[in-house]
C-alpha cells in the first residue's frame, strides 16, 4: 500500500501480511478504504486500508487448488466453481451466505470466469468445451476442442474470444 500523492518520492503506507499462499486476486470496494484479498488456498481477507495493519476478518471458502473462483464487481460476493461443477455465489458480511448458480456436467477439467462474472466457460474431460450466461444460466455456446486436456484461461474481447492452453503440448 503506498503514497504516490508526493511530486517524486513515494513511500509505503503499510505491507499487508496474512496470507500463507500467493494472492491470487485483489479487489478495491467502492468506498476506496476497503482491499478484498483472496489466495491459493481459499482464503479471503478483507482489509480496512486506513488501518492496514491488520485485516478486519478472515474467510476460508472450501476451493481446491484446481477450482477457479473470482470476485464478483463491486467486491459484496465471490463466485467459485469447484472440480465438481458446482458454481457457487457467496455473499454476506463474512460471504458466509451460499447459493448455487448452477451445476456444470461432470468430467470438468477447468473453468474460467469472466472479468464481470456474467459469464462461465468450461472444459470437460471429452472434449467440450461450454459457455455459459450466468445472469440468465443458459448455455450460450458448446463446441468441440482440439483435445481433451484443455485448460480454460480466460476471456478476451468482452466474451468474443477465449483463451485456452493444451497441457500436453
Amino acid at each position: 500500500h503506498w503514497d504516490v500523492s508526493g511530486p517524486e518520492q513515494f513511500s509505503p503506507v503499510a505491507t499487508l501480511r496474512g496470507h500463507s499462499l500467493e494472492v491470487w486476486r485483489l479487489s478495491l470496494l467502492g468506498d476506496g478504504r476497503t482491499l478484498v484479498s483472496g489466495s491459493a488456498d481459499g482464503e479471503v481477507l478483507v482489509w480496512n486500508l486506513e488501518n492496514a495493519r491488520s485485516h478486519d476478518f478472515r474467510v476460508t471458502l472450501p476451493v481446491a487448488p484446481r477450482s477457479c473462483w473470482r470476485f464478483a464487481p463491486g467486491s459484496d460476493a465471490i463466485l467459485t466453481c469447484q472440480l465438481d461443477g458446482e458454481v457457487t455465489r457467496w455473499s454476506g458480511r463474512e460471504f458466509q451466505e451460499r447459493q448455487t448458480v448452477l451445476n456444470l456436467d461432470p468430467g470438468l477439467v477447468s473453468a474460467g470466469f469472466s472479468e464481470d462474472c456474467s459469464a462461465i466457460a468450461a472444459s470437460f474431460t471429452n472434449g467440450r468445451i461450454q459457455i455459459w450466461d450466468l445472469k440468465e444460466v443458459s448455455l450460450r455456446r458448446e463446441f468441440e476442442a482440439e483435445s481433451s486436456a484443455m485448460v480454460i484461461w480466460g476471456f478476451a474481447e468482452n466474451l468474443n474470444r477465449l483463451l485456452g492452453v493444451n497441457e500436453r503440448n
